[in-house]
């Protein structure tokens, strides 16, 4: 059964997200979510600016740089920037928390 993938659903599911988002999984998977460097990629994704992102926040430039700095951010800091880009980075926070409980429902 060539390209048939249903017998390895969870191999397939990891290619996947492997091939659409490699550091974005790699980062959640190990449990190292760095919220800097994501909205960093999502911004660079979409094809913004630092200035046109710091213009949309009403921040400076260096500030922005130290967002991208951050591996944790405030909440309403993150409500903003979830809103400027139009990306739900909260589901982020979400999809690690359910492997958390999967996990651990498991061990």
């Amino acid at each position: 059964m060539r390209g048939d993938f249903s017998i390895f659903p969870c191999i397939s599911l990891y290619l996947i997200i492997y091939i659409a988002h490699w550091d974005r999984a790699v980062q959640i998977l190990n449990g190292k979510m760095h919220i800097g460097k994501l909205i960093k990629q999502q911004v660079e994704e979409q094809g913004k600016t630092v200035v046109w992102f710091a213009q949309q926040l009403s921040y400076s430039r260096t500030n922005v740089y130290k967002i991208y700095e951050k591996s944790s951010i405030d909440t309403d800091v993150l409500m903003r920037i979830s809103l400027v880009l139009h990306y739900d980075f909260f589901k982020l926070y979400s999809e690690r928390l359910e492997e958390s409980f999967v996990d651990s429902v498991s061990d």
